[in-house]
């Protein structure tokens, strides 16, 4: 069963200003991991229960921002939250029920600001700021001895991610008409931090997951131009170089479960 709800506003506060909300919820209920169940991995239960996304921002549009063209500033939420619930590898009807809830709330800031230098120069840069929370509470409950115990989540509770960039880039028109050189550049951190005081106490008051950390930054960016050849026909080409930190999921996982 889907569910789903979506809110937009938009509101011209001046003639140089705009201001935006959105708001999206979506919800899925009584999910199935079918490829886990007999037949695939075995299971015989693999639920997924009360999948739902919540997704707001609001953003401010100006013109002729100081001594820049445009500016906008965009404030953001998203949440997450799922209920995996798993029974018994090879069909096993009285092996433990294994609980894992997760919520995942991320609050985040961006802007961008842009020039126009001249007739022939567009450069724009800015920056991004995202901060992740995970609760991920886990039990598994004994059908045999009727009995609930905590356990390791699939992802740490408690942990917590930070992830933040700056940009810039700009566009050139070296010849007008005829050639254009555009280019852009990015330095993106990212970092994950989890402790094991966040962890109920497990077999001989040890936690279920240990102190962890980690922190990833890297550039990242483009160099490209369109020439005019003659009327109609261009030749186009770009180097990029790309980067993606490991998320919370490739962080969690590692070495613990799965």
């Amino acid at each position: 069963t889907q569910y789903g709800a979506l809110f937009r506003a938009n509101f011209n506060l001046n003639e140089n200003t705009q201001l935006l909300f959105s708001y999206a919820r979506n919800q899925q209920d009584n999910g199935k991991r079918y490829d886990q169940l007999l037949g695939g991995d075995g299971n015989n239960i693999a639920d997924l229960r009360n999948l739902m996304t919540d997704t707001f921002y609001a953003r401010l549009f100006r013109q002729n921002l100081w001594i820049f063209d445009n500016g906008s500033f965009t404030f953001s939420y998203n949440g997450q939250r799922e209920e995996r619930i798993n029974q018994g590898g090879q069909g096993n009807p009285t092996g433990v029920i294994t609980n894992q809830r997760e919520r995942t709330n991320v609050f985040g800031f961006s802007f961008y600001l842009d020039k126009q230098i001249g007739d022939n120069n567009t450069l724009l840069f800015g920056a991004d700021v995202y901060r992740d929370k995970i609760n991920a509470p886990a039990f598994t409950f004994d059908p045999v001895t009727r009995t609930t115990v905590d356990s390791r989540p699939r992802i740490p509770h408690g942990a917590r991610y930070l992830s933040y960039g700056f940009f810039a880039q700009d566009n050139f028109t070296v010849i007008p008409d005829r050639l254009q050189i555009n280019g852009a550049i990015r330095y993106s951190v990212a970092s994950y931090k989890s402790r094991a005081s966040n962890s109920p106490p497990g077999p001989g008051g040890v936690p279920l997951f240990p102190d962890d950390s980690q922190r990833f930054g890297a550039f990242s960016g483009r160099i490209g131009g369109v020439v005019n050849v003659t009327g109609g026909f261009d030749i186009a080409g770009k180097y990029t170089r790309g980067f993606r930190a490991p998320n919370t999921t490739d962080l969690g996982v590692l070495g613990l479960v799965g």
